[in-house]
């Protein structure tokens, strides 16, 4: 005979959740973990051949792969395994390699260059100077602010990869360390190498805001000019031009009048990502309402493109992005014109970056003006479009200065600037 299950009820207890700190108590003890070398959440960065134990420091910045930062430098250590009677040489190489791809007739339309490349011995047998083959062979490579490439002196660009497939057009800005061995046996050269990917993200800060004299800004630095020769700007009115449909072919007088109904001024062309950009629209038609109604349908958006030149010579643009949208703060109306004030952001703050390698790949970004005339008013009224191209920058004026500061000197890398790793 089966005996009777015990029957069981449901008891609520409620238990406090313990506290939690950054810091450990006094009765706490912080237990530093040491991690298995050659795993991939290693403590060090450390890469292996059949002889060579390649060490490219700690992972200080949290990214998967070595980064630096401005004027950085490549700096690790090798240590050798095996018998040294056929090595003849032992070098590391930094280098930067640029890959396009953009459709093109009869071609696959990729090219491969590389703009940058540094190499430096770190063992030559019987070389004096040189350390013996058992001890930690150390190496530094300065990483170059410039190259010169077509002829010109451009900044080194920071690590990029963008792919657009509906245009079919791509672009790989990476850098790498390779370390070579180079053997001899029996009059036959060998080698056995690694490349070791790298990451390179240099930070950018806008150049020193001088106060123009005899000049108030209420402590707002950002409607200063950037230097006394561009002072004379902060008053310089940028026309936006009018577009009229393709079925309206207005006389050249009322174009001219229309060239001259708004503008746009700017306090300058440099700024900090995610810093406000003050903008200031000027509408002066003569004509009270039709001023207002242009006011009705103006927007300021700020947008990112991206630039590629392929070998052809031939400008392959990306899709542009709309970044932020402008918005007005205030909206004045005088004499018949409308003066109309307002800011867009720019972008994420240390996420954006303006750099460029000129006929070859580039990022840039627009503050773009477009006044739309009601659909009831369309071939009477013009719209109005305008571009102009910005500067932004990874950080704001003074950052870098006081993270060299603050870390002894060594650059820190604009981390933002990275690309999300896919999964």
């Amino acid at each position: 005979m089966l005996a009777a299950l015990p029957q069981y009820s449901a008891v609520e207890v409620s238990l406090p959740t313990p506290a939690y700190s950054v810091s450990p108590l006094s009765s706490e003890v912080s237990i530093k973990g040491e991690i298995l070398t050659g795993s991939p959440s290693s403590a060090h960065f450390r890469y292996l051949t059949k002889h060579m134990d390649i060490d490219l420091g700690p992972r200080i910045w949290g990214s998967p792969y070595p980064c630096y930062g401005l004027n950085g430098r490549v700096e690790g250590s090798i240590r050798f395994s095996g018998m040294p009677r056929h090595v003849k040489r032992v070098s590391v190489t930094l280098m930067a390699r640029l890959a396009t791809s953009a459709p093109q007739r009869g071609t696959k339309g990729k090219y491969v260059s590389t703009l940058m490349s540094r190499t430096m011995p770190v063992y030559v047998p019987f070389k004096k100077g040189t350390t013996s083959w058992e001890n930690d062979h150390h190496f530094s490579i300065p990483i170059p602010s410039e190259i010169n490439i077509h002829d010109a002196v451009s900044e080194l660009p920071p690590s990029f990869s963008s792919w657009d497939p509906y245009l079919g057009v791509g672009c790989d800005l990476a850098y790498f360390l390779k370390v070579c061995m180079l053997c001899k046996r029996n009059g036959i050269s060998t080698h056995e190498s690694r490349v070791i990917p790298i990451m390179y993200f240099p930070k950018s800060q806008p150049p020193q805001v001088a106060t123009p004299k005899g000049v108030s800004h209420s402590g707002d630095a950002s409607l200063l000019p950037e230097s006394p020769e561009l002072q004379e700007n902060v008053l310089k009115m940028d026309a936006v031009l009018p577009r009229w449909p393709s079925s309206v072919k207005p006389d050249s007088e009322i174009t001219a009048q229309f060239s001259e109904t708004i503008s746009i001024s700017l306090p300058r062309t440099t700024f900090a990502s995610g810093e406000l950009i003050p903008f200031t629209i000027k509408m002066c038609s003569g004509q009270p309402s039709l001023s207002h109604i242009l006011c009705q349908g103006t927007r300021v958006t700020l947008l990112k493109r991206i630039t590629i030149f392929p070998s052809s010579g031939k400008a392959c643009q990306t899709a542009v992005t709309n970044l932020t949208t402008g918005y007005f703060t205030t909206q004045e109306a005088k004499d018949g014109s409308y003066v109309l004030t307002g800011n867009v952001t720019a972008g994420k703050a240390g996420k954006e970056a303006s750099w460029s390698i000129p006929d070859t790949v580039g990022t840039e970004y627009i503050l773009r003006v477009s006044v739309d005339a009601p659909k009831h008013l369309a071939g009477h009224i013009p719209n109005f479009r305008h571009e102009k191209v910005v500067k932004l920058t990874s950080d704001p004026c003074g950052t870098i200065e006081r993270e060299l500061s603050a870390t002894g000197g060594v650059p820190t890398p604009a981390l933002g600037l990275q690309s999300p790793i896919p999964r």
